[in-house]
């Protein structure tokens, strides 16, 4: 089971994550027993002063909170806009097979990792359609307007019904569902980049920093599992992690061998494994936040200047549309820091001495790319 979850996850672009998922155990280091991490104390007067950028939208004048998904870009996309062409010009097929399509999500109980609900089935030979069932499904994660998802529907089923008839769109309906759900997530993200854009233009939107407790700062010690510790390549202890602990489980091939390298580097000042889903993140025009992998920095001065790299590993295999679209956000986040605004009074010195680049590396080029990062 635990290895068609991960291989679930390679198939829908989510591979960063297969080499996290794992089985808790009731005994040995999943025992549940934890130890504190700290930063390690050559560290701390650096990243205590150290504020990462994000993605920011203003409040008013002069106050500015980080984007939100749902009220900064989904609520202002413009649904008239959306090219439903695609859509009504696909092939449909005169077989009429039985069919079914049901949603799962992760299970509340201890019994199960899944769990399936809303089951449609399509008998063979059915002559009717269902459009509320097609509107329920584009109105549930894709179109937060359920008149405009109605109207969506109504459109595709009309338009497919013209051109082929209502039998043979009734015979094809499963597939016009999904084909449906991939064409109007397309869309949404198309048209939530054209929000995206339009509000950095507008500057409605920027890439800054916010000196508050809504920004990013590092965790001076957390809690963790007392499980196997990340060595160096010899065993060793590390000596340039951001903390004294690192879990080894908590890396996969490719993120192991980066950590390995990063040790090795002379002009390495510490290099700092991100938190999915509490650490430093990115939000850009689509739903799901990005978390880099890592954050490293180099050409330390002994005083208080370092440049700061924050970057995120994928394995060849993965390079598709989650792939090109954290190469986009990473490319917008450079662009917007050469010329980041900064209103905070004396972060602005802060952030001045810290340039900050991003990178998207993939696993047959990534020693190249770390290499031309740095010495760059």
């Amino acid at each position: 089971m635990l290895e068609q979850i991960r291989a679930g996850f390679e198939n829908e672009g989510l591979g960063d994550l297969a080499g996290r998922a794992s089985i808790d155990r009731p005994n040995g280091d999943d025992s549940g027993k934890t130890i504190l991490t700290s930063v390690r104390p050559q560290f701390r007067k650096a990243v205590g002063t150290a504020f990462l950028p994000l993605f920011a939208c203003r409040e008013d004048k002069n106050r500015w909170r980080p984007v939100s998904y749902a009220m900064d870009i989904e609520a202002h996309i413009d649904w008239s806009r959306i090219d439903l062409v695609p859509l009504l010009d696909l092939p449909l097929s005169k077989y009429k097979p039985a069919g079914e399509t049901f949603a799962v999500g992760m299970a509340r109980d201890g019994d199960a990792v899944i769990r399936q609900h809303d089951v449609h089935r399509l008998a063979a030979g059915v002559d009717e359609l269902d459009p509320f069932y097609l509107s329920r499904v584009l109105s549930d994660d894709l179109i937060p307007n359920p008149w405009v998802a109605n109207e969506v529907t109504e459109q595709v089923l009309a338009g497919l019904s013209a051109k082929h008839g209502g039998e043979m769109v009734a015979g094809n309906f499963v597939y016009i569902v999904e084909q449906a759900k991939q064409h109007v997530m397309s869309e949404k993200n198309r048209l939530a980049k054209l929000v995206f854009e339009d509000s950095l233009e507008k500057d409605r939107i920027r890439f800054t920093i916010i000196a508050d407790e809504t920004t990013f700062r590092w965790f001076k010690s957390r809690q963790v599992r007392d499980a196997k510790r990340l060595t160096d390549k010899r065993g060793q202890p590390l000596q340039n992690a951001l903390f004294d602990v690192e879990l080894e489980d908590a890396f996969n091939e490719l993120e192991q061998a980066v950590a390995w390298f990063l040790e090795e580097q002379n002009q390495l000042y510490f290099w700092w494994r991100n938190i999915p889903h509490y650490g430093y993140f990115l939000q850009g025009w689509q739903k799901g936040r990005i978390f880099p992998d890592f954050i490293f920095a180099t050409d330390y001065d002994g005083k208080d200047d370092f440049k700061v790299f924050v970057v995120e590993t994928k394995g060849i295999h993965l390079k598709n549309e989650d792939t090109d679209y954290k190469k986009a956000v990473f490319s917008m986040a450079n662009q917007k820091s050469k010329a980041m605004k900064l209103d905070q009074g004396t972060m602005a010195q802060a952030i001045k001495q810290h340039p900050i680049k991003y990178a998207v590396v993939h696993s047959n080029e990534w020693q190249k790319e770390f290499v031309r990062m740095t010495e760059g």
